[in-house]
């Protein structure tokens, strides 16, 4: 899966075939998830609602022209999804410093603070389709190659699961939290 969407990535006349196989692969990981335990399955299937819930309002959003996907607008999420990884990464390098350790620990496992980190994933997800929605469009409009068709279409999969696992762990927190 992994080694297909890179390829997918790096390579657009690949994406085809790479694109296909990896979204197949992430198709099959995703729904494998809901197997894994089965006295999870009603989330998994809400996880699934309202990821598609998601999908349609943002389509609506985009398409009805309410929100417009500018430069600015690219700029504003791309360094969002940066702020985001980068935290992450410091999280886990303050993780594996024993004078740190135990601040982390505190800070990732306080519901309140993983609920708000949960939340703003999905709005960042959310806003990535808007993205996608108009990378497509623009590929259309430019009459791109094919294989850049694909592209912009592997890239909307791949925001939309990205988008399910969020919505997925946001759920699993809030049945832990009141469990």
């Amino acid at each position: 899966m992994l080694v297909c969407g890179i390829v997918a990535g790096i390579s657009p006349k690949t994406t085809p075939v790479t694109g296909t196989l990896s979204s197949l692969a992430m198709g099959y990981a995703t729904a494998f998830t809901g197997v894994l335990i089965p006295e999870y399955s009603s989330i998994y299937y809400l996880a699934i609602v309202l990821t598609l819930a998601i999908v349609l309002a943002m389509m609506f959003v985009y398409f009805s022209g309410i929100v417009k996907v500018t430069d600015n607008f690219r700029k504003v999420l791309y360094t969002a999804l940066l702020a985001s990884i980068i935290g992450s990464l410091i999280l886990v390098v303050c993780f594996f410093i024993p004078a740190t350790r135990i601040a982390t620990v505190l800070f990732l496992t306080n519901p309140v603070i993983a609920i708000l980190v949960s939340v703003i994933e999905i709005i960042l997800a959310s806003l990535f389709l808007l993205v996608d929605f108009n990378d497509i469009e623009r590929t259309v409009e430019a009459r791109l190659p094919q294989s850049f068709e694909w592209l912009a279409s592997f890239s909307l999969i791949i925001t939309i699961v990205w988008l399910y696992l969020e919505i997925l762990d946001l759920l699993l927190k809030i049945k832990d939290m009141v469990d």
